[in-house]
């Protein structure tokens, strides 16, 4: 079953995500993300306070367990919604 996760981004790397050059998330995968999960990202400045901006992304493809990822850690390829 699809989740629905709030992660926050710092301002430089929300950009990036919605003008779709950065189409990936490198996490720690403590909330079990899967594919086909939507993430909302809020963005945050730099001290950490939320600048009210907002998006959805769809999780597309999960790459975990991987020789070189650090354990329990995930990079997620995701598409604006």
């Amino acid at each position: 079953m699809n989740k629905t996760h709030h992660l926050k981004c710092r301002m430089p790397f929300f950009e990036d995500v919605l003008l779709g050059i950065k189409p990936f998330e490198y996490r720690l995968n403590d909330r079990d993300f899967g594919v086909g999960d939507v993430i909302i990202l809020d963005e945050i400045n730099d001290n950490l306070e939320y600048t009210g901006r907002s998006f959805q992304v769809e999780v597309t493809y999960m790459l975990k367990y991987f020789p070189g990822l650090m354990k329990d850690y995930c990079i997620m390829a995701i598409k604006v919604l």
